[in-house]
Parts: C-alpha cells; sequence; structure tokens
C-alpha cells in the first residue's frame, strides 16, 4: 500500500486543484480519501473556513469571523 501527499501552494484555487488532482488518481484506480479546506466569504468582513470530505463532498464548518456587538469587526 502507498501513500501520496499533496500540498499546493499559497494562493489561487488549491482546493479545487487538489479535488482535480484527487478525481484523476481515481479515474486511474486508486483509492483516495481526505479533505481539502476553504476559505469563504459571504459577505464582505465576514470569513469562515471549511474542510470538504473528498470522499463525498460534505462540509464541516471550523471557523468563522463574527463582527463585535458593536457592529465593528474584531
Amino acid at each position: 500500500m502507498a501513500y501520496a501527499l499533496v500540498i499546493a501552494g499559497k494562493g489561487g484555487k488549491r482546493s479545487l486543484l487538489a479535488r482535480e488532482v484527487g478525481v484523476a488518481l481515481a479515474g486511474r484506480g486508486l483509492r483516495v480519501g481526505g479533505f481539502t479546506q476553504r476559505t469563504l466569504e459571504p459577505a464582505p468582513g465576514r470569513k469562515s473556513i471549511e474542510a470538504e470530505r473528498f470522499r463525498d463532498g460534505s462540509t464541516v464548518l471550523l471557523a468563522r469571523t463574527e463582527p463585535a456587538a458593536d457592529g465593528k469587526p474584531l
């Protein structure tokens, strides 16, 4: 049994590229597992970080920013 770890550089569409590599490897008969991490910005000044499971695309929220009680960013 062999393992491979795919790490992409900073910037760009890392999680998308990692997913494409995983799909290509799975298409060649390899078992592929793991997760990708992505940062979303649903509104200006608000960000969230999610982990997406490669196998089924399910996501888990890891962190998110929230405005302070006075409405100003922390």
